[in-house]
């Protein structure tokens, strides 16, 4: 028989004490997060209860819809370090959006249940006319970037067209533009970076402090802390010549296109680095592709005519425009403005890339004009699609994979396939990933990288480990071991995920209580990495109120 016991009210609040180590058990870790930010002295927090929390959370890409545990909108380093203590502390993932234009919408978690810190309030620049050097906070954009340096002192960077684009990722990443086979990648332009660690101290990362973790933020940065500000090494801003040479083959006039192609890529194998370059492919709607190849010069007119000269013989039947611009109205020429004040139009699609080292087969050329032909003109498509193909060398090719962690410095070409959904606002359809994967596979032979800016989540562990880092994967390892160990900063295609596609990866915490199993400090880092950590200090209040949140 079954015996009853009876215990006494008293008895048990004992052995609830008793048996519980600390409050901490009593909060959620997502309670335990939302507690903890509200301790932080003027930080503007949205949680899911908030009314401006489904608009805060929308991403550049609305094919993609995540709920963040919370967002924080920082106006200052101090924020930023006491977020990522509270993130730290209640075992939350925490992620840095600076522009949002995340492809995979990491910029808010690409998962959900992520701690969102915004930098778009910080935004501050400042450019010294005796070193050429520019340092600027992570919630700037490429447009006011741009802007700010030519307004300060007629100073350019390499790097993006897009004005929307934040520094703070496009830097990470690489960043690369026309100016680019002329001045580098931003990221090599990028001397130092002010960056808040997992523990949540500021340290600088630059050729002379911390290099290892200044390697790994210039390829990998998300990875590893959140950059506040960036220094780059600006240039004296170019006069240069902004030119278009459009083609339009017959219909049905797959060899002359093959041709074009073939014509293109030779001219561009031997290029000048003086000569910046993209060719755009995209359906006419009238069963025909266009051929529209757009860039930059860099010298005289000229000079540019005569170096034109030999893609002009190949496909004499294309059309050639060029103008001469300052540097600041040529990118204006290119962005149509450089002006952030409106919002960006937000879009619904999926992308992927491929670079290549080398010329692109005969054989893969063929296969791939024969699949947009046959695939990408037929009046039901419900995508609105394109590729562009990005002409690198020059002097990105000249430092070697490993000078930082960015790797693919051998690139000759990179592909970038995109379908938007049509309308944008309807679902995106299953059809349009199979038709760019198609796209994609039709010059696989030639599939040697990926380019991380245009971040594919479909991508395996394997696949984008090898594809953006290749062999400077295994020391990303061992530095994200030494300044996060427990991958407080984590997303599908953080270093140290092993997560396919967009899956969360929470095996950083304790799971009952959500706090991490130990903490970073200097005699548990890699001595190599030599971290001089500042004295500033976020002291967060220990006492929390006794209070649940409901979500």
């Amino acid at each position: 028989m079954r015996r009853t016991v009876h215990v006494r009210p008293s008895l048990l609040a004992v052995l609830f004490v008793s048996t519980s180590p600390s409050y901490e058990t009593v909060l959620s870790p997502r309670d335990k997060l939302l507690t903890c930010l509200s301790n932080v002295p003027s930080l503007n927090t949205v949680s899911p209860n908030s009314p401006t929390y489904n608009s805060d959370r929308l991403t550049f890409n609305r094919r993609f819809d995540y709920r963040p545990a919370a967002i924080v909108y920082t106006t200052s380093v101090e924020q930023v370090q006491a977020a990522v203590n509270c993130g730290a502390s209640s075992g939350t993932p925490v992620v840095a959006r600076s522009g949002g234009h995340s492809y995979a919408a990491y910029g808010v978690g690409g998962q959900n249940g992520s701690l969102v810190v915004d930098l778009s309030g910080m935004t501050a620049l400042t450019l010294n006319n005796v070193t050429g050097e520019a340092t600027a906070q992570t919630g700037l954009k490429l447009g006011p970037l741009a802007q700010g340096i030519w307004d300060q002192g007629r100073r350019a960077l390499p790097h993006g067209t897009c004005p929307y684009v934040g520094i703070g990722g496009h830097t990470a990443y690489g960043g690369m533009g026309f100016y680019s086979r002329q001045a580098g990648l931003l990221i090599d332009r990028a001397v130092r970076a002010e960056v808040v660690l997992a523990n949540g101290t500021l340290v600088t990362a630059a050729f002379d402090r911390n290099q290892d973790l200044y390697w790994a933020l210039r390829g990998a940065g998300p990875s590893f802390g959140i950059v506040t500000a960036w220094t780059y090494a600006t240039l004296p801003a170019p006069d240069n010549i902004g030119w278009e040479f459009d083609y339009e083959p017959p219909a049905g006039g797959k060899d002359a296109f093959v041709n074009a192609f073939n014509s293109f890529q030779n001219f561009a194998r031997n290029a000048p680095s003086t000569l910046g370059m993209a060719l755009a492919i995209l359906p006419d709607g009238a069963n025909r592709l266009v051929f529209s190849l757009s860039g930059k010069f860099y010298g005289s007119l000229a000079d540019f005519n005569t170096t034109i000269q030999p893609l002009l013989a190949q496909i004499p039947e294309g059309n050639l425009t060029s103008k001469e611009f300052n540097w600041i109205e040529s990118l204006a020429d290119t962005a149509g403005s450089l002006s952030v004040t409106s919002p960006e139009p937000a879009d619904n699609f999926y992308a992927k890339s491929l670079m290549t080292s080398d010329l692109v087969s005969n054989s893969s050329i063929a296969s791939f004009v024969d699949y947009m032909y046959t695939q990408g003109t037929t009046s039901n498509l419900a995508l609105s699609w394109f590729v562009e193909i990005d002409v690198y060398g020059g002097e990105i090719a000249r430092a070697s994979s490993d000078v930082s962690s960015y790797f693919n410095r051998n690139a000759f070409l990179t592909f970038q396939f995109y379908a938007s959904a049509k309308p944008l606002s309807a679902p995106y359809p299953e059809s349009g990933i199979a038709f760019l994967d198609g796209m994609h596979d039709t010059l696989k032979v030639n599939n040697e990288a990926a380019y991380p800016n245009y971040i594919d989540p479909t991508l395996s562990p394997s696949e984008w480990q090898t594809q953006y880092y290749g062999s400077n994967y295994a020391r990303l390892l061992s530095i994200k071991t030494a300044v996060d160990p427990q991958n407080v900063f984590r997303f599908p295609q953080s270093v140290g995920s092993n997560t396919t596609g967009n899956t969360p990866d929470t095996t950083s915490s304790d799971p009952a209580t959500g706090k991490p199993t130990a903490s970073l400090s200097p005699s548990t880092s890699n001595a190599a990495l030599k971290l001089s950590y500042t004295s500033a200090q976020v002291i967060l209040p220990a006492v929390f109120s006794f209070f649940a949140i409901i979500f």
